[in-house]
């Protein structure tokens, strides 16, 4: 849907990372949306058992996949999340990962909105 305000996506910002192609924007936002949910639970997981360097691994790729969608506040708090892995900042992880998770959430279904998957 494009004539939406969308609070969690840059859509200027992804055209210009995508070469202004919708098409090749819904293509990478499949992947996305199909890898998502499985992301999601690895981290959570990660976080659960104590295994950081799954959550510092899905941080990393989250940061940059996101971005190109025009996700910067997902690619924003995903980088915080992994420097503070790469730093050993088990508190900053603790007291941010359900944030992060909350937000990959509701940017996630703006990208299904922006790409008609719903």
């Amino acid at each position: 849907m494009k004539d939406y305000e969308y609070q969690y996506l840059d859509i200027n910002y992804a055209m210009m990372m995508l070469g202004d192609s919708y098409e090749i924007y819904v293509d990478v936002a499949k992947v996305f949306c199909k890898n998502a949910i499985k992301q999601i639970d690895a981290m959570l997981d990660s976080i659960k058992g104590g295994d950081l360097e799954v959550y510092g691994r899905e941080t990393h790729s989250l940061k940059s996949i996101s971005l190109n969608l025009g996700a910067k506040k997902l690619s924003e708090l995903a980088t915080k999340q992994n420097d503070a892995f790469k730093r050993e900042d088990v508190d900053l992880i603790m007291n941010g990962y359900q944030e992060l998770i909350n937000l990959y959430r509701m940017t996630l279904n703006e990208i299904k909105l922006y790409a008609g998957l719903n």
